[in-house]
């Protein structure tokens, strides 16, 4: 039978007449190839995008959904083995005339309000040679488009040189240097679905280059065994009440309601990981989160509230399962999954961050859109 590799499917490319579209492209090089995987792989891609986690990347120019530096789904990682084997990348190495190393792919998801702004992928000293971008699911997508610029203004002050459209199947090539400045212009309806990364220069570890540690995870997680008793805290609480009807504001897709430290629930789970630890810590603050299906909590969450000489984040789940099956909390690091707290009971999750605030997420996975979690998070 043969392997994953081999039933993903690309177009076999003309080396010839698109090397001529490479060269003549302007304002830099760049490529528009349609079609470049078949239907069934296509639709392999996107199942196994829907099934990759990703959470929000957001800074100076962009803001999106990513899944973790380099895709974890076998799907995808065959996909990526394909696309990097010496038959596929000698055809493009030959259509844009580089010498190509190893291609350094993660999935995007742009949701409406999701932009990225005009930047070059050019880094000194990382040695990034191509840029690949294939477009899975633009279904129902309004805007996305990429827009690659000219250096310099035309008459009418305009620096736009091409606009490219996301379509399903459409891989798009372009070299970069600094002076391969591009967009992704707003998404404002629908989803637009990629994989992108970079082909590297020969012999450079595209982890290393792109800073991702080699060895995960980045945060050592224990999970107490003890259950936590039925007698928990006040949902009936005003302000925990209006966390629960989603009465407050969202940070990080997620509810929250601060905790006093000296509640009875806080000092109790405080002493139950001391228990089994060994090790005592003083709770520093302290709030209450409720999560649904999906919703998301980023380090920077925790790094916004989470006093300065706090060396713990306690997650303790006080609702555990309300049905079978009741889903689960998965904990996110750079190089995806690193750690899952089953809800079959309620239990105790302890991360430990040391000196430094490691990045992660957590997220609240469950088939059953009625369930949630709530979780008491205390910074210790």
């Amino acid at each position: 039978m043969p392997d994953a590799a081999a039933r993903l499917v690309t177009k076999t490319l003309d080396s010839q007449a698109l090397r001529d579209k490479w060269q003549t492209a302007t304002p830099f090089s760049h490529l528009v190839i349609d079609d470049f995987v078949s239907e069934t792989t296509l639709a392999r891609l996107c199942q196994a995008v829907a099934g990759e986690p990703h959470w929000p990347i957001a800074d100076e120019i962009v803001s999106a959904m990513a899944s973790a530096p380099t895709v974890q789904h076998p799907d995808l990682r065959a996909f990526l083995d394909h696309v990097q084997s010496r038959p596929v990348r000698r055809q493009l190495e030959a259509i844009a005339d580089l010498q190509l190393g190893q291609l350094l792919l993660r999935s995007y998801v742009y949701m409406p309000g999701h932009a990225l702004l005009p930047h070059s992928d050019g880094r000194r000293g990382v040695q990034r040679r191509m840029a690949f971008v294939l477009y899975l699911h633009t279904d129902g997508c309004e805007g996305g488009d990429l827009r690659i610029y000219q250096r310099t203004l035309d008459e009418r002050g305009h620096g736009i040189a091409a606009t490219i459209s996301p379509q399903p199947g459409r891989l798009v090539l372009f070299g970069v240097d600094d002076d391969s400045v591009h967009e992704v212009t707003e998404v404002t309806a629908g989803a637009r679905v990629s994989l992108a990364g970079w082909f590297y220069a020969p012999g450079i570890d595209p982890q290393a280059a792109a800073g991702i540690v080699a060895t995960p995870p980045e945060f050592d997680v224990i999970e107490l065994d003890a259950p936590l008793q039925p007698e928990t805290i006040d949902l009936a609480a005003p302000h925990i009440a209006a966390a629960l009807r989603q009465d407050v504001p969202i940070r990080g897709r997620y509810r929250h309601a601060d905790v006093a430290v000296e509640a009875p629930i806080v000092q109790r789970i405080v002493s139950r990981v001391a228990e089994q630890t060994g090790v005592t810590y003083a709770p520093l603050a302290a709030h209450l989160e409720i999560l649904t299906p999906g919703d998301y909590v980023l380090s920077a969450n925790d790094a916004a509230r989470r006093p300065k000489q706090a060396r713990l984040v306690i997650v303790a789940d006080l609702e555990g399962p309300r049905s079978p099956g009741g889903g689960e909390i998965v904990w996110h690091g750079a190089h995806g999954p690193v750690h899952v707290s089953h809800r079959t009971t309620r239990c105790i999750t302890v991360v430990e961050h040391g000196l430094d605030l490691a990045r992660y997420s957590r997220r609240f996975a469950s088939t059953a859109a009625e369930q949630r979690a709530i979780c008491l998070v205390i910074y210790a």
